[in-house]
């Protein structure tokens, strides 16, 4: 497994992008409400592209990209995962299975977070925790549901990330907090 982390102002955007992806990838960045919504996903994929080609994968990978029934995008062979919190781009790529959340540390409340949680994670996750407590939990889970490939398709609730053995669908989660820029907290999600 191997992962990047870039300030958006570092990723040079690739310009071969509209020959590498295919249409429907390239209408939903058309489709994004706002020019910086737009280049941050082109930048996202331009780090993609350049992690890519650093361990060895073709950039024309990407022309085989296709999405499970959730609108996870993936090729054959080489799992990747992309998360996006402004200023910063993860990517993250595996032979196997994997998802990655990055977040700003910013203002989170615990109302903003309760909805998400699972009875079981409202005993440790309380009003009175941090705010990096509130961000963790956040980070695990949305990873965790990246890995799974639904996304907060599947009720975020139903995953319960703060128990000491992680069981989603059956499989045993693993889930690393990364090294990643002052300000923010990454998680990277994969199946033991």
């Amino acid at each position: 497994m191997q992962y990047k982390i870039k300030h958006i102002d570092e990723i040079e955007i690739n310009s071969q992008l509209e020959t590498l992806l295919p249409n429907f990838k390239l209408a939903q960045f058309c489709s994004y409400s706002t020019d910086k919504l737009q280049d941050m996903h082109l930048a996202g994929w331009s780090l993609l592209i350049e992690l890519l080609e650093e361990n060895g994968y073709s950039r024309t990978l990407l022309t085989e990209l296709l999405c499970n029934d959730y609108g996870k995008p993936y090729v054959d062979d080489v799992y990747f995962s992309i998360s996006y919190s402004e200023p910063y781009v993860i990517v993250a790529i595996s032979d196997e299975e994997i998802g990655v959340d990055i977040e700003v540390i910013d203002e989170l409340t615990y109302d903003d977070v309760k909805p998400f949680l699972n009875k079981k994670e409202k005993i440790s996750i309380t009003p009175e925790s941090s705010v990096e407590e509130y961000y963790t939990i956040w980070t695990k889970k949305e990873a965790v549901l990246k890995l799974i490939g639904t996304g907060f398709q599947k009720e975020p609730d139903s995953v319960n990330v703060n128990s000491s053995q992680i069981k989603v669908d059956g499989k045993v989660v693993s889930l690393c907090k990364l090294d990643s820029v002052e300000t923010t907290i990454a998680f990277i999600a994969s199946y033991r």
